[in-house]
């Protein structure tokens, strides 16, 4: 946490308390469904056959003199087919993923070679939770303490209807630290509801939870005007199989800031002591401030989505 807070003090940010200093905000906990438990190679049983290689798949890393690390190419828009990349990627022990709209591709860390373990298409890792929707804004993290790879995505618009409501917040689980064919990948899914279309949904991890954020619209795509929706989920549960996770509503001024600016960040935290979960975003009642939002008993039934209690 002090850390953290350093950090945004050397980049001159100011941490707002967006006026709910010491108010608590209890959620809602619900269950989301658990859709089945795959292997990678039964995920890279049903890909499509590569026409040729990617670049990407034999190129591997290269290191020039005033740079300390490999510069590799990830993937060319050919393999993912998203205008937007939305490009992310994680680091695990042997392992670099990279995690792009519509490509999903594992690298030897220590050459950026392609290990051709696991490449395919996002819409293929998720085939059984997008229902028939397409997936974007790709999530990727390495956990450290539970030496798990996590993977989130959203789905879009009814590709047959057109309809935008109800779409998904869809999850993979490893289990284990290095990608093999032999992996076996926990599947779920958080249905948004009829009314609702969350967009945009963002990922951080710590010792106790899962924090996802995401831009909630109604179903025609107008902006909800009031509140926005962060999810808190139970790691310990989704590791054993099960997906609980606890529904919070935090305010918002829609008139101040662009839309996309409401999207609060979960954040990643390396402690592995630490009890108070955060997420954090741009401040819309005060947007040259960043506002930082504390999550109590992030790992119980009944977490509690608290106001800054600092301002720096």
């Amino acid at each position: 946490m002090k850390k953290l807070l350093c950090l945004m003090a050397t980049a001159s940010v100011v941490i707002n308390t967006q006026g709910f200093a010491n108010q608590g905000h209890p959620g809602i906990q619900r269950k989301g469904i658990k859709t089945g438990t795959r292997t990678t190679a039964e995920i890279m049983s049903t890909a499509k056959k590569r026409e040729d290689l990617d670049e990407a798949i034999t190129r591997g890393g290269s290191k020039k003199h005033d740079e300390i690390g490999l510069n590799f190419l990830g993937a060319r828009i050919e393999r993912g087919g998203g205008v937007v990349p939305d490009s992310m990627g994680a680091v695990g022990p042997t392992q670099f993923v990279v995690a792009i709209n519509g490509r999903i591709r594992s690298f030897d860390k220590q050459t950026g070679i392609a290990d051709l373990i696991l490449d395919t298409t996002t819409n293929n890792f998720f085939e059984f939770e997008r229902d028939g929707r397409p997936t974007s804004d790709p999530r990727i993290r390495y956990d450290r303490f539970s030496e798990r790879w996590f993977i989130i995505m959203s789905t879009g618009s009814d590709e047959e209807s057109g309809e935008d409501g109800n779409n998904r917040i869809i999850i993979a689980v490893s289990d284990n630290k290095e990608i093999t064919f032999f992996t076996a990948w926990d599947f779920f899914v958080i249905e948004i509801g009829e009314e609702f279309f969350l967009d945009y949904p963002t990922l951080g991890i710590d010792n106790q939870a899962l924090y996802i954020g995401g831009l909630l619209f109604f179903a025609d795509l107008t902006l909800l005007p009031t509140n926005q929706r962060v999810y808190v989920v139970n790691k310990k549960e989704l590791i054993e199989g099960e997906l609980v996770f606890t529904e919070l509503h935090f305010p918002i001024n829609p008139a101040s800031v662009e839309p996309f600016s409401f999207v609060l960040q979960g954040v990643d935290n390396f402690d592995k002591n630490a009890t108070v979960g955060h997420f954090i975003g741009i401040d819309s009642f005060s947007t040259n401030h960043l506002a930082l939002w504390n999550v109590l008993n992030p790992g119980s039934e009944s977490p509690i989505l608290q106001g800054a209690n600092h301002q720096y």
